[in-house]
């Protein structure tokens, strides 16, 4: 851990001095642009969160969403962000570091206060020069070479600005400001009066515009910056190989996108984004889709291990810098494409041994009863034995790489089932179903169905020695299948519900959890799941009415 902290203090020292030298030799370049603040802020804060996640000092953005976009270099006001919140970070053990803003003459003033050591009189403008600390003391305390905010002040210079103390007391806190040319993009119109900065008031870009390529491709490419030059300049990467590509011009639209389009099979990320950060688009994807159903690729300008660290943990797979190699982006989406691929044909092959699985205690116990009535009751031995062959049909009659089958077939092998476990149970097992006529043709997952019923049979009713009664429901909603199965039996304990889906519990979790996976990996949907102890549990599941299509476009 010391030799890992050595060496990024000393990374750091060398980046700061090799800046230090550009600056001095004039030989640094600055792209300014109209740049949305508040979201630069959001993704410099969410690396230093990750970084300081155990920390109870508290970082908050407080820049007012209807402010203007600010006249800036992307990468440089960000590095200007970085060094004044990790000054603030340095010399703060407890309390809050706030980011705020305000407009003043026409100028865009940004203010980072915090509840730290403070500043001693005399001291203030002294922060600014080269190598300067403010005493021996804090120097040998808190570390640092004092270029930091030498090169903040020369970046804000060098981008029309200024910076200064705005307040600083000992023992209080300190109060550092910076201001900046509001963006060109507001006095050319391109917001509208207010500016209000949200989805609704960000420039509208037509679809016909959008630089995109829609054909039948083995995997599609969702592509989000909101910059068409840099949307163009992935098109033409990717153009010739065999994907379709989307694209997207803000989080917001991103969401969207992938909302409305099953297909997409990989997202290129850029990090900074006038409504939100590619972080945040992140981690609001990943509470839908894993690593593996939906990779993501951010792009960034900044490197540092901070910033991917940071990428990571919000759900990335893999990160590019900007400026980027083509070959490389390629290789890089190809590996990610590879991998889900790989997925998906688990996935397949799972599903197929599923299909076709039985369980053998089952099987033994279902020879035993045929075998029984044979002494007893043989017409009942061969009406059983007569369904008993019909749930082994049904259950082995898949087609090679079938991953669908019509909700009245999957209907028949539960009522085969059951049929069956009467025949073992008697009056202790009762069964109804309410099911819409017009659905019995839909397409929907084999053994999604039987498997809940036999969960309900084993776990549910044959727990209590009366038995009790499950019901079998199938409706339309909307544009989605309801499925539900609910029982009266003993019920599942509240401790056990959360483990359910994803943990294995004596043979109850196996089934569910595959249902789940399957569902999710699918459609996105999952298993919901209520139960009370000795009143019984209701499992119920949401299908499209368009499952090929999408089933389709998940699994090629």
């Amino acid at each position: 851990a010391l030799v890992v902290a050595i060496a990024q203090r000393l990374s750091i020292l060398v980046t700061d001095i090799l800046d230090f030298e550009k600056i001095k030799n004039n030989d640094i370049n600055l792209t300014l642009k109209p740049i949305e603040l508040r979201t630069a802020v959001d993704s410099v804060l969410d690396v230093f969160r990750h970084i300081n996640k155990n920390s109870q000092l508290r970082l908050m953005n407080q820049v007012p969403l209807d402010l203007p976009p600010v006249q800036a270099d992307e990468n440089r006001l960000r590095q200007v962000l970085y060094n004044l919140i990790g000054n603030a970070l340095k010399f703060t053990a407890n309390g809050e570091i706030s980011v705020s803003a305000e407009i003043d003459e026409g100028r865009l003033c940004v203010f980072v206060t915090d509840s730290g050591i403070g500043i001693p009189p005399g001291k203030q403008e002294d922060i600014f020069q080269s190598f300067e600390q403010v005493s021996a003391d804090r120097a040998e305390i808190y570390g640092g070479a004092g270029l930091g905010l030498t090169i903040t002040r020369q970046l804000i210079e060098r981008m029309n600005g200024k910076v200064w103390v705005a307040w600083a007391e000992l023992g209080q806190g300190t109060k550092v400001a910076f201001c900046l040319p509001i963006g060109d993009s507001v006095r050319t119109g391109k917001f509208e009066a207010g500016f209000q900065v949200n989805h609704e008031l960000l420039p509208v870009i037509e679809p016909d515009i959008m630089p995109q390529v829609q054909k039948e491709g083995a995997f599609t490419i969702l592509a989000v910056d909101d910059d068409l030059i840099n949307l163009q300049v992935i098109v033409n990467i990717f153009e010739r190989k065999n994907y379709s590509i989307l694209t997207a011009t803000t989080g917001v639209a991103a969401l969207k996108t992938v909302g409305e389009n099953a297909n997409v099979d990989i997202v290129l990320l850029d990090v900074m984004m006038r409504d939100m950060t590619g972080y945040e688009v992140c981690r609001q994807l990943r509470e839908q889709y894993s690593l593996f159903e939906l990779p993501i690729l951010l792009i960034t300008a900044r490197s540092l291990p901070d910033d991917v660290a940071a990428g990571f943990a919000a759900g990335a797979n893999d990160f590019v810098v900007k400026p980027f190699n083509a070959d490389e982006l390629r290789a890089r989406v190809a590996t990610q494409l590879a991998l889900k691929k790989a997925a998906r044909d688990v996935i397949r092959t799972e599903v197929a041994f599923l299909q076709s699985q039985i369980k053998p205690h089952f099987f033994y116990n279902v020879l035993n009863t045929i075998v029984s009535l044979c002494y007893t009751d043989s017409q009942k031995a061969g009406n059983l034995l007569t369904e008993f062959s019909n749930y082994l049909r049904r259950s082995f009659d898949i087609k090679e790489n079938s991953i669908l089958t019509s909700l009245e077939k999957e209907l028949e092998l539960v009522k085969s089932y059951v049929v069956i476990e009467q025949a073992r149970f008697g009056e202790r097992l009762q069964i109804t179903y309410e099911v819409d006529s017009n659905l019995l043709s839909c397409k929907i997952p084999p053994l999604i169905i039987q498997p809940l019923v036999e969960n309900a049979v084993r776990h549910g009713l044959m727990g209590r020695e009366e038995g009790g009664h499950i019901a079998v429901t199938v409706r339309k909603e909307d544009h989605a299948v309801i499925i539900a199965v609910s029982d009266d039996g003993v019920g599942i304990p509240a401790e056990r519900l959360p483990d359910l889906l994803s943990t294995e519990q004596d043979g109850v979790g196996v089934g569910l959890r595959n249902i789940n996976r399957r569902l999710h990996s699918c459609f996105g949907t999952s298993l919901s799941i209520t139960s009370q102890e000795g009143q019984g549990t209701l499992v119920t599941m949401t299908i499209p009415l368009n499952c090929s299509e999408i089933v389709q476009n998940h699994l090629g």
